[in-house]
This record gives C-alpha cells, sequence and structure tokens, in this order.
C-alpha cells in the first residue's frame, strides 16, 4: 500500500523533517506544499510523493480533509498519510 502524500502539524514539523532529511535516509519527497486545517487554521506541511503523479490533486484534497476530520478542538495527529 503506497503513500502517497504525507503531512505534519506545524508544532512538530520542525523535528519530523530533522528526523526524515538526515542521513541515512532512504525517504525523499518530490514537492512540498502548505496547508490549513479548514477548522482550526493549524498549518500543516504536505509532502507529495511523486511529483509527477497525475493524482497529486486528488491526493491533496483528500489529504486537506483528512486534516479537518482529525481536528478535535484544535488538536491534530502529528503525522497524517493519504495510502491506497
Amino acid at each position: 500500500m503506497p503513500i502517497h502524500v504525507s503531512a505534519f502539524h506545524g508544532a512538530g514539523m520542525l523535528e519530523k523533517l530533522k528526523d526524515l532529511f538526515s542521513p541515512p535516509s532512504n525517504r525523499v519527497f518530490d514537492e512540498t506544499l502548505r496547508t490549513e486545517c479548514a477548522i482550526c487554521q493549524s498549518t500543516f506541511a504536505v509532502f507529495l510523493h511523486i511529483k509527477s503523479d497525475p493524482q497529486n490533486e486528488i491526493y491533496f484534497n483528500r489529504m486537506t480533509n483528512l486534516i479537518a476530520q482529525d481536528c478535535n478542538d484544535g488538536k491534530h495527529s502529528a503525522e497524517l498519510t493519504v495510502s491506497d
């Protein structure tokens, strides 16, 4: 089950980025986007795993919906993913 897009909440984003991009890391993201929770406006970094994937817009929209569904009075999971 491949992961197509990942998102990290702003509160823990810097630490997660250090983990992801410090060697050794075999996980590469092709594109990074910014989005906000539609309910509480918390900021998320969204990482597309394959930039050329024609379904990226669908994955991004699924992720923004997942972020809003995950909102619990402004609290969010530190990491969310969309996969098949």
